[in-house]
């Protein structure tokens, strides 16, 4: 379990540095699964590790740390399963980052014959934010 967790260390950390290189979100969510994968078998040691520790000297709450491991994972995989599903609906909804907006409001004010910028909307497409 250690070496799999070693490895998908070193795989989650290359996908995140690719995700963000290309704004991928597809690298992006590969690199959150194994850095889920990672946690959850953190989480299952520790709730072994505190099982044998129960069983050796005698502690009975410890005996369950097993259980209470996979709630841990549980609560691991819901958490991780809200932030992913809010990043994906944000970018469904066209969302763009926040200040982005007024940024671009800025520098349009900045044009030569640009009075004013009443609406403005932004489209992301891949890695690029773009007017529409």
């Amino acid at each position: 379990m250690i070496l799999s967790i070693v490895v998908d260390f070193s795989r989650s950390r290359a996908l995140k540095r690719a995700a963000d290189k290309y704004s991928s979100q597809a690298l992006e969510a590969d690199a959150l699964h194994f850095s889920t994968d990672i946690w959850s078998s953190v989480v299952v040691l520790f709730g072994l590790c505190g099982v044998y520790a129960g069983e050796m000297f005698g502690i009975d709450w410890l005996k369950q740390a097993d259980a209470a491991a996979a709630l841990g994972v549980a609560a691991i995989v819901i958490w991780i399963s809200i932030r992913l599903g809010k990043k994906s609906v944000d970018d469904l909804l066209d969302s763009v980052p926040a200040g982005l907006q007024e940024q671009v409001f800025a520098a349009a004010r900045k044009v030569p014959g640009v009075e004013d910028v009443t609406r403005l909307r932004l489209r992301r497409s891949g890695p690029e934010i773009s007017p529409t």
